[in-house]
């Protein structure tokens, strides 16, 4: 990463399929809080996106994926994640999958923001000579255009009054300790020596509940109030420009439906934001009744596969479109020069 901070991205190759080809987006996949590539909730969604033709990569965020923060000249972590990683990753697909779009699919809305920069739906996407989906950047670098994304489970609300204070207990309890054993104790040498040592003291005290871990655990994301968290963390379900499918349950403890309501409003308010409400699901895998498949990740690779088609569809319309703009205007320049 541009700190100098290393990250592993796990790849699965596309299988060979009879509608496969260079030009299908690569599948960019955020795990969750407390989980990493080797999670069969990352690894199944890898394959069933695999098995359609998409080449898949699981993003492994800071001191997952067995990359500790150890020797990191800048050591902080966050729940969520940070947007200039992503950001890193995606130039990194591009250099290796050049010419392909991006179709990401996260856990609690990981990708919040999608600026404008790197996330914009393109109005002029393809040259006149082939596909070009993938945007110049400041310095000469490449990021790929990112066409759809799929969120399941997620989370609206990142300040400590959201998301987290619907979770009840005995959830509660489990995600309080979670967040303290993989957040802050697993990376306790690092953090200290970045000079966080009183934040991971407090944040490792037994007597501590789930708001307080929360709100304390953002003073290791670098930032100083939970205005500056909101800031860089929370989503913009307004300003989300592409396809994308979010996925919750009725029966999810940990992303509550109770908060779920509370953002129906602002979800439905969005053209381009499709929500899928399961009855039964819990959370993480979607499992049916036997336990073989997950409903969530066939639903992700159905609406990647429809979406980015239609996509396409608008885009080589748009092409055709500007072409025949064009040869309007040379027959017009042609016939006034006639007249004179």
């Amino acid at each position: 990463l541009r700190d100098g901070v290393w990250i592993a991205l796990d790849w699965v190759d596309a299988d060979p399929v009879p509608m496969g080809g260079p030009d299908l987006p690569v599948c960019v996949l955020l795990h969750g809080a407390f989980m990493d590539s080797s999670s069969v909730t990352m690894s199944d969604m890898a394959r069933t996106l695999a098995a359609r033709g998409f080449p898949s990569v699981v993003m492994n965020r800071r001191g997952y994926g067995g990359i500790s923060l150890d020797g990191a000249a800048s050591a902080r972590v966050s729940f969520y994640g940070f947007d200039e990683d992503l950001d890193d990753v995606l130039e990194a697909v591009a250099r290796r999958e050049p010419g392909r779009a991006v179709a990401g699919s996260d856990r609690l809305l990981l990708w919040r923001r999608l600026r404008p920069k790197v996330c914009r739906q393109p109005r002029r996407t393809l040259g006149m000579e082939r596909p070009r989906e993938y945007q110049q950047k400041p310095g000469g670098k490449k990021a790929p255009t990112v066409a759809l994304r799929g969120v399941d489970d997620g989370g609206y609300d990142a300040s400590p009054q959201g998301a987290p204070a619907y979770i009840r207990w005995p959830y509660s309890w489990i995600v309080n300790w979670s967040i303290k054993y993989f957040y802050v104790f697993r990376h306790r040498h690092p953090l200290r020596k970045a000079g966080l040592s009183d934040v991971v003291r407090r944040l490792l005290r037994v007597i501590t509940g789930l708001r307080y871990t929360y709100k304390e655990h953002m003073h290791l994301c670098g930032l100083d109030s939970v205005d500056s968290f909101l800031d860089v963390q929370q989503s913009r379900l307004k300003g989300i420009e592409v396809p994308s499918l979010l996925i919750n349950s009725r029966d999810d403890p940990i992303c509550s439906w109770d908060h779920v309501e509370g953002w129906i409003k602002e979800i439905t308010s969005n053209p381009n934001l499709a929500h899928a409400e399961m009855y039964c699901g819990t959370h993480g895998c979607k499992y049916g009744f036997w336990g073989f498949s997950s409903h969530g990740d066939t639903m992700i690779g159905e609406f990647v596969a429809a979406s980015f088609a239609e996509w396409r569809a608008n885009v080589y319309l748009s092409l055709c479109c500007l072409e025949l703009l064009g040869s309007t205007s040379i027959v017009a320049k042609s016939e006034s020069k006639t007249s004179r």
